[in-house]
């Protein structure tokens, strides 16, 4: 009875969850970290992309579409429109590389002035499949990026010990990582009564 009831709710929010989903963007910020200084997400087409306005243009700029995996339109644009602020966007990106280095090496306990006789070998396998798993999704690699030689080099070098997850066993931890936050979305909208959203419209002048 309970699973009927729970199958129930979820039928009910299933559209409730289209909704925010399609309306929540102007609130959150975008996939890509160094963008977010130059660009907000107004809204989510019916495919999926992202529609953005950049910050650095006339408010009365048309939106921009990009892909929510991909951010080659949103560079794009900065190169042909604001050069100046290109080499701003990749000295940012070089620095937060370095910033989840020194964080994730602080977390796992590996940083050697914290403890100069750790070695390498002492991050276990989990660690190495997490860091793996955080490195593809956090800055959306594809996933066949595991399946490269010199990837599997890459983490083999650092961890001779530990082995490298191949995409299928990634892909498959992604589909449990997403059901896991689906199940937390509906049961935290199924906690609350009333749902505030927000739409954005406007009108194009071909249309």
């Amino acid at each position: 009875m309970q699973g009927m009831e729970n199958d129930r709710v979820d039928q009910r929010l299933e559209p409730l969850i289209v909704r925010v989903k399609r309306t929540i963007a102007p609130f959150a910020v975008l996939p890509f970290p160094k963008y977010n200084k130059f660009f907000q997400c107004q809204s989510i087409d019916d495919r999926g992309n992202l529609l953005v306005r950049c910050l650095m243009c006339c408010q009365k700029t048309k939106l921009l579409s990009c892909s929510a995996s991909s951010s080659s339109n949103l560079r794009k644009h900065v190169k042909s429109q604001h050069p100046e602020r290109l080499q701003e966007i990749d000295s940012s990106t070089n620095a937060d590389s370095r910033r989840r280095i020194r964080r994730d090496s602080s977390l796992n306990g590996t940083s050697s002035a914290a403890n100069p006789n750790r070695t390498a070998s002492s991050v276990s396998q989990s660690n190495v499949d997490r860091l793996v798993f955080n490195y593809v999704v956090g800055d959306l690699h594809p996933i066949s990026i595991c399946d490269t030689p010199s990837f599997r080099e890459l983490v083999s070098g650092l961890q001779p010990q530990k082995t490298v997850m191949s995409s299928d066993v990634l892909l498959a931890r992604m589909d449990r990582e997403y059901e896991a936050m689906n199940s937390r979305l509906v049961h935290q909208l199924s906690q609350v009564a009333t749902v505030s959203t927000t739409a954005d419209c406007w009108t194009s002048a071909k249309g």
